[in-house]
């Protein structure tokens, strides 16, 4: 067994031991800090709560900083694009509308460009932009 697993589980004896003394996680942590044992904040009031038989805040992102918060929409769900390609085909005025994400609107693209570029239907190269 090494150091650093038999501080740790000295930390845990110390704080089972103070909160059945019924000392608040601030007090615990205090004493844990003046021993030279602290721990992480998060880490305490998880064993705090253990020992208690409290249940973890349903939503913990409702008590932690806005600016600290992590954006979950824009981890999960990547916004999508909308690209216009503009230009004649065949002889008449053509604009098609296409929304996708990255990869697709780019093979997307690259497949219109090679139609123009070998004359399949477009006069001439279409004109892209972003909508």
């Amino acid at each position: 067994m090494n150091r650093k697993s038999r501080i740790k589980a000295k930390q845990i004896r110390l704080v089972s031991r103070f909160s059945k003394r019924g000392y608040s996680a601030n007090r615990i942590q205090r004493e844990l800090s003046r021993r030279h044992m602290g721990m992480r904040r998060t880490v305490l009031l998880r064993h705090v709560r253990e020992f208690r038989g409290r249940q973890a805040k349903p939503s913990p992102e409702k008590y932690t900083r806005k600016k600290y918060r992590k954006v979950t929409s824009q981890l999960r769900f990547p916004t999508s694009k909308t690209i216009i390609l503009r230009g004649r085909w065949k002889g008449e005025k053509k604009t098609i509308h296409r929304s996708g994400y990255g990869s697709q609107l780019y093979n997307f693209v690259r497949q219109e460009m090679a139609k123009a570029r070998n004359r399949e239907g477009w006069d001439a190269r279409p004109e892209i932009t972003s909508g």
